[in-house]
């Protein structure tokens, strides 16, 4: 379940831990997280240096001001240093859980890698968060600021093309072949993608997405991602489907006017749905039907109602969460809405399964068959709970 969950948040959650070691001065250093978000792969060239910031997420109260703004300006130091170096990895580790992560992101907005529940402080030598090491050559140094990351980092590698215009076809076929494996489909492999469907033709195009598909079977936002541009590419379909919908675009504006007060209301309405207690179907439909505008509170709520379900677990709430995908017009806000459903309903319930399977009969939105189709599996085999 949490496969499917990260996925659709675009968080590329691996489900067993990950690893990868780094030796230097004679010691032995791990980094290590059960599970990583934001697509990291850690398979990069050995020449390339790291960036590691170490943080908590819940500091102590007398020291929260403080703590956040530094983990804040921390967070923007290596959110331009993704930018502007290539060269450099940049990841973001935490011993916390991933349910405490989802603040941080939003308050912080980091553009790198996460890993939670890790070990790697301690392995470091991390004795105070926020903490930046820099790991080049083997060695490991502490410090922070942008000036001491650069003096660690020495001058930039040999600059390789970075715009995919720049790049080869081969180059291209290259980076995708790299970032092949994670659940999310990072951003420069989105871009290389687009740029082959742009310069192959199609059926040489059609071609690699076939392989991409089988290398990816089990990622739906890979398959999502390879499908639309197939999608786009190919000269029988005349009418495009568009990737975002308009819950993706309430979605950026409440981002950019979070502090509105125009977005209180929606507050308001969660903090009372939440404090209700135990729920009834009918209550549910009827708040969901409420808000079936596009206005972008209807949108938001819609979105937020598919997450705040799951969270309650509510079990018994599984039929309300069956009637909504079939009336609800945003390929996204559905995508959430059978989340949700995944995660309350018992392990391979046959009712929801037929239900999923009926409805995967009539999905045609390209970026929610995917996630439909991997709900379908993990009925079938039973762990849509728990696996």
């Amino acid at each position: 379940m949490v496969y499917l969950i990260t996925a659709l948040l675009m968080m590329a959650g691996q489900g067993s831990p990950v690893a990868a070691s780094a030796r230097g001065s004679g010691e032995g250093r791990v980094i290590h997280a059960e599970k990583w978000f934001g697509g990291p792969s850690l398979r990069y060239p050995e020449d390339r240096s790291l960036v590691i910031l170490f943080f908590h997420t819940s500091p102590p109260r007398d020291q929260a001001e403080a703590y956040i703004k530094a983990l804040r300006t921390h967070v923007e130091h290596l959110n331009q240093l993704v930018r502007e170096r290539k060269d450099v990895l940049v990841l973001g580790l935490t011993s916390e859980p991933e349910d405490r992560l989802k603040e941080f992101v939003l308050a912080c907005k980091p553009k790198f890698a996460l890993g939670v529940r890790s070990t790697s402080a301690k392995s470091f030598g991390v004795e105070r968060f926020p903490s930046i090491v820099v790991l080049k050559s083997g060695v490991s140094r502490q410090g922070e600021g942008l000036t001491w990351i650069a003096e660690c980092l020495g001058p930039p590698l040999a600059e390789r093309p970075t715009s995919p215009s720049e790049r080869s076809i081969e180059q291209l076929k290259e980076a995708l072949a790299v970032a092949s494996g994670g659940v999310a489909m990072p951003d420069e492999a989105r871009e290389a993608l687009e740029s082959l469907r742009i310069r192959m033709d199609y059926g040489e195009f059609a071609s690699l997405c076939d392989d991409l598909e089988k290398r990816n079977a089990m990622s739906p936002s890979w398959l999502g991602r390879v499908r639309y541009q197939r999608h786009l590419a190919d000269p029988a379909v005349v009418e495009k489907q568009a990737w975002d919908t308009p819950v993706t675009a309430a979605q950026s504006l409440w981002r950019q006017t979070r502090d509105d007060p125009v977005w209180d209301p929606i507050e308001d309405f969660f903090k009372d749905f939440e404090s209700r207690g135990v729920l009834t179907v009918e209550e549910v439909v009827q708040v969901y039907r409420a808000h079936l505008g596009d206005d972008p509170a209807d949108l938001l709520t819609r979105i937020w109602l598919a997450d705040t379900l799951r969270a309650l677990d509510q079990q018994h709430l599984t039929p309300a969460l069956r009637t909504m995908p079939d009336i609800e017009p945003d390929a996204v806000i559905r995508i959430r809405l059978m989340i949700a459903l995944c995660a309350l309903a018992p392990d391979g319930d046959p009712e929801t399964l037929k239900h999923l399977e009926d409805r995967l009969d009539v999905e045609d939105n390209i970026r929610a068959k995917p996630m439909l189709e991997a709900a379908v599996r993990m009925f079938r085999e039973g762990n849509n709970r728990s696996g």
